[in-house]
């Protein structure tokens, strides 16, 4: 519980950034100016800003609330448990770095590849793929479905950012599409997993969480 917690503090900082980046395209989009050139004197509604930091609020409470349920849990009783459990919790931690590690070496790549190609409308795309492909090994790894949704979410929209014309889709659209994809889908999934935190936790019980034999 306390894992998913963490999840769901995660995901409500990713959707706020996301979707302030969002709301300041669409301003721009209104507006008819570049968001990457001539867009430094976009007034952003306080209204807006305040309804996202309200929501990341609300959900970051959700999380709050499904960390004291997991009060009883100790971190000292890692020292304890039996060799095999100290060993599969290793062996989690270990490939859930590596999968942050291949996150940020895609991220790395489209930002670069948007670079070398002059394209810098590309580089949020690629950056907001590489985040979101990063969610389906996490799904996997801690046998939490709702993950898979986000990056399909996400990497949906990312991709139609990144393959669209640029006569099709300018850079204000572009980067609003990229974000609001990826901003929907960390706060649908961060909703979904505070209202199912306990029928998750139940699964992992009678299903030997997170895979750390296989």
């Amino acid at each position: 519980m306390r894992g998913l917690s963490s999840g769901i503090f995660v995901l409500a900082i990713l959707g706020a950034l996301c979707l302030f980046f969002a709301t300041w395209c669409a301003l721009c989009v209104r507006s008819g100016k570049n968001p990457l050139a001539d867009a430094g004197d976009i007034d952003f509604p306080l209204v807006w800003l305040l309804l996202n930091l309200a929501v990341a609020a609300a959900l970051a409470y959700g999380g709050a609330r499904v960390r004291r349920k997991a009060a009883g849990f100790q971190w000292g009783e890692l020292r304890s448990a039996s060799k095999k459990h100290r060993e599969d919790s290793s062996r989690l931690r270990t490939r859930f770095l590596w999968t942050v590690a291949a996150a940020w070496v895609v991220i790395t790549m489209a930002v670069l590849l948007a670079l070398r190609a002059g394209r810098p409308d590309l580089i949020w795309p690629g950056v907001a793929l590489g985040i979101s492909l990063h969610f389906a090994p996490l799904a996997y790894l801690f046998r939490l479905r709702p993950y898979y949704f986000t990056a399909a979410g996400g990497s949906l929209a990312s991709i139609f950012s990144l393959a669209a014309p640029p006569a099709l889709l300018p850079p204000a659209e572009r980067l609003l599409l990229a974000s609001l994809g990826l901003g929907a889908a960390t706060w649908i999934t961060a909703a979904y997993l505070i209202l199912n935190a306990e029928g998750l936790a139940r699964s992992w019980d009678d299903d030997e969480s997170p895979r750390t034999a296989e």
